[in-house]
């Protein structure tokens, strides 16, 4: 795993992606000094090589996420990576999110390209 700054947001990148990964994922995007002040985070699963993740486990990070909307309400969260599962536990994320959170969560995209998401975390909100 590595984590870097860019000013305004992080980026997470991953070599393999299983459920202690994504809590690791998690404590570190939640620990960060600056969180409330976060306007973006990047989570890289590009080069991913091995993939053990459950839903299960997309299900509670979800729900503890739920517990932080109203500590920075506008974070945008883009999901790199070029594989259809990943795509499905982002809906997992979405549909459980919603279902604690009804008013408010966080926006989550999936790309596949670098300049997809950085032009969408760019966008206005």
């Amino acid at each position: 795993m590595e984590v870097l700054t860019d000013g305004s947001g992080i980026c997470i990148k991953l070599n393999k992606v299983d459920d202690d990964e994504v809590y690791a994922t998690h404590e570190i995007i939640h620990s960060h000094p600056k969180f409330e002040s976060l306007s973006h985070v990047v989570i890289d699963l590009l080069d991913v090589a091995q993939m053990e993740l459950t839903a299960n486990a997309v299900r509670e990070v979800a729900k503890r996420d739920a517990e932080h909307v109203s500590r920075n309400p506008g974070l945008k969260i883009a999901v790199l990576a070029r594989a259809d599962v990943i795509r499905g536990m982002i809906n997992v994320y979405r549909s459980t999110a919603e279902v604690v959170k009804e008013d408010q969560m966080w926006r989550v995209q999936y790309f596949e390209f670098k300049n997809e998401a950085q032009r969408w975390l760019a966008s206005t909100k």
